[in-house]
């Protein structure tokens, strides 16, 4: 073997020899031995500087560890000085570093999908419940008492959220955002959730539950008209399948659903479209969770208000003189059993707080559209969770509609799904 380096003479003997291939004068491979040194390394780091080593040896980045690369000999690997190997000796880090840190965050990615799915499916759970369990406590509350109270639980139980939410994109909150939020929880809460629970009075749990799903038809047309949204292909081959699937539901020809239900059933899809899309520009600025704990609780605060004035004399009167009995005299407490008081728990902590908690939980851990197939199981689970739970039958019809529906919502979800895996790739992430 040839001289070494009298510079690696004065380093310590932690060495490792790495097999290394090189060219010698008449153009052929054969291999030599050369030395890498590990400088300062103790004896327990020794497999650690035999993976620095190859590393090196391989021309791997590594930091964090200086390592000594010997110069090889004229002839047999070129002409190389003592100073330029020792500018290229620099810090770089070990092949185990990097690998750990690779595995890491590797199992981190999966650890948050996972934890995504688990949200997905808590969420699903606790949406595709909603019409049975607001069913099952039907004519024992007021419907106004019922979706104020669970609008101004849950809001609370956003609460965490969206703090969060703002300290993560640095906003404060104004005037403006309070204005828009109070616009929002009249039009998502104080409307179209009421309407929703009497809707859920006025006809089975299940066709509200399909027909509520089809509220983005609605959004849809709204964008359209109010901001000018330009409507893809694809969202017009989603709005003829969910089209043809609330026709098939509906059935005009041979209905068996409640004028009553059907134009509740009906109604408030529309005024949660309008919503949606008053709350597109709030949500940019704000956050999506933010939006949503704000117009519950202003929501729920109308409601309340409401409430008050109900009790007042010849306010009464007149909600009760013109059929609008259900708006006089609101109560706040009356109702609870112990029987239907961990329904009502169920529904405002669960349902509620924690069906909307799980579902923004789902969009950190996942993606916006990933976390939407919330949106695409519920109009299957709910009709199947009423059919067992509150023995309402599933006509073929329903089946058919529900078929047509969940295609309407593939083609919108698999579209967006690709379109937003174009985008990453263009984008280098």
């Amino acid at each position: 073997m040839p001289d070494l380096d009298p510079h690696a003479a004065r380093l310590p003997a932690a060495i490792r020899f790495v097999a290394s291939s090189n060219r010698g004068g008449r153009g052929e491979s054969f291999p030599t031995f050369t030395r890498s040194v590990a400088h300062g390394c103790k004896r327990n780091e020794l497999p650690l500087a035999r993976d620095i080593a190859i590393s090196t040896a391989r021309g791997a980045p590594a930091g964090g560890h200086k390592v000594c690369r010997v110069p090889q000999p004229r002839g047999a690997g070129g002409n190389h000085s003592p100073r330029k190997n020792e500018k290229e000796s620099a810090s770089l880090p070990s092949a185990r570093q990097s690998g750990i840190s690779g595995k890491n965050t590797v199992f981190s990615r999966r650890c948050m999908m996972r934890a995504g799915y688990l949200f997905i499916a808590l969420a699903t759970l606790f949406f595709s419940t909603m019409e049975v369990a607001l069913k099952d406590i039907a004519g024992q509350f007021n419907p106004v008492q019922i979706t104020m109270t669970r609008f101004l639980v849950g809001g609370v139980a956003l609460l965490p959220f969206a703090l969060r939410a703002l300290r993560r994109r640095g906003v404060s909150l104004s005037g403006q955002d309070a204005a828009h939020f109070a616009l929002l929880g009249f039009l998502g809460i104080f409307i179209s959730m009421t309407l929703y629970q009497l809707a859920v009075e006025n006809a089975n749990a299940s066709v509200v539950a399909v027909l509520f799903s089809c509220n983005p038809v609605f959004v849809l047309i709204f964008a359209r008209l109010l901001l000018g949204a330009r409507i893809q292909r694809h969202q017009v081959i989603s709005l003829l399948f969910q089209g043809a699937g609330i026709l098939f539901l509906i059935n005009p020809l041979a209905t068996r659903i409640s004028t009553p239900g059907l134009v509740f059933s009906l109604l408030s899809p529309l005024a949660f479209a309008l919503y949606v899309v008053a709350g597109t520009r709030p949500c940019a600025r704000c956050s999506g969770v933010v939006v949503t704990c704000g117009s519950f609780l202003f929501g729920g605060l109308e409601m309340l208000l409401l409430a008050g004035l109900s009790h007042i004399g010849p306010t009464a009167d007149f909600l009760t003189a013109h059929g609008l009995e259900l708006f006089a005299e609101i109560p706040l407490f009356a109702g609870y059993t112990p029987e239907n008081l961990l329904h009502m728990i169920y529904i405002c902590l669960g349902v509620t707080g924690g069906g909307y908690a799980f579902y923004f939980m789902a969009v950190e851990a996942t993606s916006p559209v990933t976390a939407s197939l919330v949106f695409f199981f519920k109009p299957v689970l709910a009709p199947i969770l009423a059919f067992l739970l509150l023995h309402e039958p599933i006509p073929f019809n329903m089946i058919v509609g529900i078929g047509l529906i969940l295609i309407g919502s593939l083609c919108s979800f698999r579209v967006e799904a690709i379109g937003n895996r174009i985008k990453k790739s263009l984008s280098g992430d």
